[in-house]
């Protein structure tokens, strides 16, 4: 399904798109998919289905066999690792089930961790100025000394969105970013997910399993239906 009118760019784009796992008999493929600027669609199927493995294509941690998968203008098939890792955290922002945040960092660390692990990004007070900024709309402004340990669910999620959305990604991939979460913090967490990717005018991919969260987005895609 599709709601709203297409809002800029093509920011990602497969076609001819196969996939395998070496002794596995699972394989993904499809045919075309392009997803534009500022738009937010969600991934469903039944466990199994490729979901997560179509995030890690979409973010060349994963490489297609045949068939190309171009974000950004970027086409992850085309590179070597070193290259794609570079694009990867300057073009692309992370939001995991598991959140992935460093006990040892504090909030406002974490949420710059990509600018302290890659010489890709520079931090500086720009950047810094920017991170409490967007901690700040997400709620978490006063969290910044804390420790991850110390926060609710919610809050760490918070903490994993701002530091996707920091770097002001084009793409923007979230494997069950509320799998973890209440039903009210779920929503709560979700419409701000939507919200700054389409404010910000990134494209957001996100894969869930809760069909009640389906009319957050422009567009649903159902795997084994993607034309």
């Amino acid at each position: 399904m599709d709601r709203t009118a297409v809002a800029g760019g093509v920011s990602l784009e497969i076609t001819g798109l196969e996939f395998h796992y070496p002794g596995s008999p699972f394989r993904l493929e499809i045919e075309k998919l392009r997803l534009e600027s500022g738009r937010s669609a969600v991934v469903i199927g039944p466990s199994g289905c490729g979901k997560t493995t179509l995030l890690d294509l979409c973010a060349g941690i994963l490489v297609a066999e045949r068939g190309r998968v171009v974000s950004a203008g970027f086409d992850w098939s085309a590179h070597g690792e070193a290259a794609r890792r570079r694009r990867r955290i300057q073009t692309v922002g992370l939001v995991f089930q598991e959140f992935e945040l460093l006990d040892h960092l504090t909030v406002g660390e974490n949420v710059v961790l990509p600018y302290l692990i890659h010489p890709a990004l520079r931090l500086d007070g720009a950047v810094r100025g920017r991170a409490r900024e967007l901690a700040g709309e997400l709620g978490i402004g006063a969290l910044l000394d804390r420790r991850p340990r110390h926060l609710s669910q919610g809050e760490r999620q918070r903490v994993a969105i701002a530091r996707a959305l920091l770097p002001e990604p084009a793409l923007i991939l979230a494997d069950e970013p509320t799998g973890n979460l209440d039903p009210k913090t779920t929503r709560t967490v979700l419409d701000l997910l939507v919200s700054k990717a389409r404010s910000r005018g990134a494209t957001l991919l996100v894969v869930t399993h809760d069909h009640s969260l389906l009319d957050a987005f422009d567009r649903v895609i159902e795997l084994g239906g993607v034309a």
